[in-house]
């Protein structure tokens, strides 16, 4: 494998790789997070160690979870955050968002929650922690076995064989009763387990797919402003 980073953009294109509102982010290999807005602020970044190690905990958990018992790994991915200075993916920031109106639309906030939705609720916190995981590491084949291995122990994921602009891809597909049926769908490389996109939908509510477009690069090169 080429190189010791991975440079990801994130768009609403399945084929272009043109910068978005998102900007540009960089994962290198040892979980270390970069961000800017355009490539001068992602080399500035870099530049200033600018860093962030927000991933490296989730990463942590996934390569335990290829071998270790998945009901720690679960435990362990569940109380897993990001940083407060870590910037937020819009796409999955505005699906949040859409979980809670979904939750409020449903009236689920009137009464305790049942130990049914208590435990969709924790699913979720391991689902969308576990996708962090399998982005900020596309290049590690663990990374992504221990994060398929969790995400089989929740009983509601669907995978379907897809193709996504014109290559063969799995849909993994979430659905959470106790937000409204609020849906969330993953799609990665059949070949590679890469993540190719991510949507989200709420009932009455449009959907909305970003799409994730990654390359190796080093980050000497990245710094230099070669990219």
């Amino acid at each position: 494998m080429p190189g010791d980073a991975t440079l990801q953009i994130h768009n609403q294109s399945p084929t272009s790789d043109q910068p978005s509102p998102n900007g540009i982010g960089l994962f290198t290999d040892d979980g270390t997070y970069y961000w800017g807005n355009d490539r001068k602020a992602l080399r500035q970044a870099i530049v200033k160690n600018r860093g962030d190690d927000a991933f490296k905990g989730l990463i942590a958990v996934a390569l335990y979870a290829v071998k270790g018992d998945v009901g720690t790994a679960r435990a362990r991915m569940a109380a897993a955050g990001r940083a407060p200075s870590m910037k937020p993916d819009l796409m999955r920031e505005m699906a949040e968002k859409l979980k809670k109106r979904a939750v409020l639309d449903e009236g689920h906030t009137s009464r305790p929650l049942s130990p049914e939705q208590k435990k969709q609720i924790t699913d979720n916190h391991i689902w969308s922690n576990s996708i962090d995981a399998l982005i900020a590491a596309p290049e590690n084949p663990q990374v992504r076995a221990g994060v398929l291995r969790i995400m089989a122990s929740m009983p509601r994921v669907e995978v379907t064989k897809t193709t996504t602009a014109g290559r063969p891809t799995l849909t993994v597909t979430d659905i959470w009763p106790a937000h409204g049926k609020f849906v969330e769908t993953l799609v990665i490389d059949a070949a590679t387990g890469r993540p190719v996109a991510f949507s989200g939908k709420a009932p009455n509510a449009p959907s909305r797919t970003i799409y994730y477009h990654t390359s190796r690069v080093t980050l000497a090169d990245i710094k230099a402003g070669k990219f």
